[in-house]
């Protein structure tokens, strides 16, 4: 499950989940990993849970150990309050968890933060960061020509 695929093999023009129409239904769209040949189809675009490609074709699922083909990548923007998050904050504090009101908060744990950097494209915006500068995968390498400083969350295979 995905919040967002591409319209083109080659990855290049990103379609959003939830601004996917009703004549995208039926449409083939292609899995976020370039190594996966997913072929991605919209679910729930006006249903009761918020829209989502998932591969539901048996013959284009998605590679083994691909992060688009499971629940991990479903990260639910409206369970978080993006305007509160601080990338250092919550790097600094994801040790030391910290219960109080129930209150929208923003992303704080690894996962969460993980979940959030995976469900974007690397050039998206995220509390005035971009994602590929909070995650270095193999979407967002291109962008550490010169290596990394600071502190980023690192996908390793």
């Amino acid at each position: 499950m995905t919040k967002y695929a591409y319209r083109d093999e080659n990855r290049k023009n990103i379609i959003y989940a939830n601004k996917a129409t009703d004549e995208d239904r039926n449409n083939e769209f292609y899995c976020p990993n370039p190594n996966c040949n997913a072929k991605l189809y919209i679910c729930s675009i006006s249903g009761s849970k918020n829209a989502y490609f998932r591969a539901t074709k048996a013959h284009f699922k998605h590679i083994k150990n691909c992060y688009y083909g499971n629940s991990v990548a479903n990260f639910d923007s409206s369970k978080f309050d993006e305007e509160k998050f601080n990338y250092e904050d919550a790097i600094n504090n994801i040790l030391h968890n910290s219960y109080g009101e129930h209150s929208i908060k923003p992303p704080r744990t690894l996962r969460q933060i993980y979940s959030l950097c995976k469900s974007f494209p690397v050039d998206d915006i995220y509390a005035d960061r971009k994602i590929g500068l909070l995650l270095l995968d193999d979407r967002s390498e291109y962008m550490y020509q010169n290596g990394f400083y600071g502190m980023r969350i690192i996908e390793a295979k």
